[in-house]
């Protein structure tokens, strides 16, 4: 999104987050079930999820997704009609409808997120009127040291995971380098490469899943970015020494 588009947007939502305040609110603080679909995920920072209304011209819906909380993601043509701004430390990630997410920063994010540390349902007035403020003095993160677009990198594996269609090319135009530097500084930096990096965080991730005795093996597959069981299987015994179905009851 050029900075013209993106100012377009925010100005629409920035509008749209202040004309209607008694917007009805999800508070989703409890993991949902696979039944309800396979297509979950879970990460460290809050997520809000601002949903248009059929007019196009409100939000009809606000989500308020808690840290560590396995939820569902959002189909193709929810995105369309969704803001969603997640939180990290420093910064926050914006996106609506079909755009990239854009990394941001602003002065007012601590006082939404000490907003959000507190919330419940009868707070959704206050929330908007705050992120309206947060979106209002926000500009992009434009300026980061090597460090910072490493650990921009980094969060972005540890959060994404589960996605199947994770690649170099693409996690490089997230840190702002090309392919072959990423590869070279963020070596340089975790002792590991993208691509290793990313399978640790899909194994930590599976071995949480395997410890809560919740999910069939098929299933954390799935939800940890792996395709196919049997591959995930033989690549969880070669890490951890043993198979996934031995690991959770070995460590009782």
């Amino acid at each position: 999104m050029n900075n013209t588009a993106l100012v377009e947007k925010l100005n629409d939502d920035i509008r749209m987050l202040t004309i209607r305040l008694d917007i009805p609110t999800v508070l989703i603080h409890k993991d949902v079930t696979l039944a309800e679909t396979p297509e979950i995920h879970r990460h460290e920072d809050y997520e809000l999820r601002l949903h248009l209304a059929p007019d196009d011209k409100s939000f009809s819906l606000l989500e308020v997704i808690h840290p560590e909380i396995l939820h569902r993601q959002l189909t193709t043509e929810e995105s369309l009609r969704t803001m969603t701004v997640i939180f990290h430390p420093g910064y926050f990630r914006y996106r609506h409808g079909d755009s990239a997410m854009t990394f941001m920063h602003s002065p007012y994010m601590c006082e939404v997120a000490g907003l959000l540390n507190r919330f419940t349902a009868d707070d959704t007035g206050e929330l908007l009127l705050s992120l309206a403020l947060m979106l209002l003095k926000s500009s992009p993160v434009t300026d980061l040291r090597e460090e910072d677009r490493i650990i921009r990198a980094v969060r972005y594996l540890e959060q994404h995971y589960y996605r199947q269609d994770l690649t170099i090319s693409f996690l490089a135009g997230i840190a702002g380098y090309s392919p072959n530097y990423l590869q070279k500084v963020f070596t340089a930096a975790t002792g590991y490469g993208p691509k290793e990096y990313l399978q640790l965080c899909r194994l930590k991730m599976a071995a949480k899943f395997l410890r809560e005795k919740r999910y069939l093996i098929k299933e954390i597959a799935a939800m940890c970015g792996y395709s196919d069981a049997h591959y995930f299987a033989n690549v969880f015994k070669k890490h951890y020494g043993c198979p996934p179905g031995d690991f959770a009851w070995n460590r009782d």
